[in-house]
């Protein structure tokens, strides 16, 4: 039971070498009302002044902010120790160059107050680049799901899933240690596998969609993961697409939006490595294991129509998705696999 002391929330905070951001991102908190809160920043070896501003904001702001200081192991071990260490009800991530928007925190405590027997809420997030700041998709009223119930109506209803953005939800803690749910250390895209492992779990969600977004997520900054695709990427995307079938097959919660969700993510692992430069390794990778979870996810005429040029070769299938063939080939192609 929580008492009078306990935070309502843990925000967790991986940080490595972002001196340039970090200030940015706590000042975005000290804007909210943080009195139901707590703040873990887990330094993962930094190389630059990070750790010097994260202990500055923890000496000013003792009754909130937690420093830890790791040595380099990755963005997944950093959030894990903040997860063992959170002493709130529900523990929300906070990339280090990403920032809240005003009234975020105490919104989301509305929500949890207001939905007591609510595991996971779940929403959406803004992304900015360094000179453009955008919206996603239009807001989805507040719905009280199951969960195992929620992904599929969220893909029957608007053909998506809910992504792989950690930061978009917070989480009980207590249904994250129940269900054994940590992030997979030593790989890029580990929150598409954590994201997946919590909507194959029993139990509840509020999925609140608003008008406006409470996470502004950063992307096309230097050093970032999703900046480029380097081999090692590709290669932890594959790897975390598998998984994600494991995780779906011993959940036993086996439909066909969470297949249809391996197979769009085993396509866009393909057609982008194909885009980098990747094709022998892609062809090296992919196992007659891959082309059955892939078959089992393709859904529509045309992504059939794909599975049939993959089959033949994933550079054919590549080029053809992204129009990179003459347009001779192309109608050849449609003819030879109506």
């Amino acid at each position: 039971l929580m008492n009078d002391s306990t935070p309502i929330l843990s925000i967790i905070i991986p940080v490595y070498t972002v001196e340039y951001y970090i200030r940015e991102s706590l000042d975005s908190l000290l804007q909210q009302d943080l009195s139901a809160c707590e703040v873990l920043c887990v330094n993962d070896g930094s190389t630059d002044g990070s750790l010097a501003i994260l202990q500055e904001y923890q000496t000013n702001h003792l009754d909130i902010f937690r420093v830890f200081t790791q040595t380099n192991q990755g963005q997944a071990a950093a959030r894990n120790k903040a997860l063992d260490e959170a002493q709130g009800e529900f523990v929300v991530f906070l990339d280090s160059d990403d920032y809240y928007l005003p009234n975020a925190i105490a919104t989301i405590i509305t929500y949890i107050k207001k939905y007591p027997l609510v595991d996971v809420f779940y929403w959406d997030c803004a992304v900015t680049t360094e000179g453009n700041r955008y919206y996603t998709l239009p807001h989805i009223s507040p719905v009280d799901q199951q969960i195992i119930e929620y992904y599929d109506w969220e893909h029957e209803q608007y053909t998506t899933t809910p992504a792989g953005c950690v930061c978009g939800g917070a989480y009980r803690k207590a249904f994250l240690d129940k269900n054994h749910l940590r992030m997979r250390p030593g790989v890029y895209y580990e929150d598409e596998l954590f994201i997946f492992s919590i909507f194959t779990c029993q139990g509840n969600v509020l999925a609140l969609h608003l008008n406006q977004p409470f996470y502004y997520y950063r992307i096309g900054r230097d050093g970032s993961t999703v900046t480029s695709l380097r081999e090692k990427n590709f290669k932890d995307r594959m790897t975390v697409t598998r998984e994600m079938n494991n995780v779906l097959q011993q959940s036993q919660c086996i439909t066909e939006a969470r297949r249809h969700k391996i197979f769009s993510m085993y396509l866009q692992n393909i057609i982008e490595g194909y885009q980098y430069g990747y094709i022998a390794l892609i062809t090296k990778m992919l196992k007659k294991e891959d082309l059955a979870i892939i078959s089992a996810g393709a859904i529509s005429q045309h992504e059939k129509k794909l599975l049939r040029l993959l089959k033949i070769s994933p550079r054919l299938m590549a080029a053809y998705k992204t129009n990179q063939l003459l347009s001779i080939i192309r109608r050849g192609i449609n003819r030879f696999i109506k």
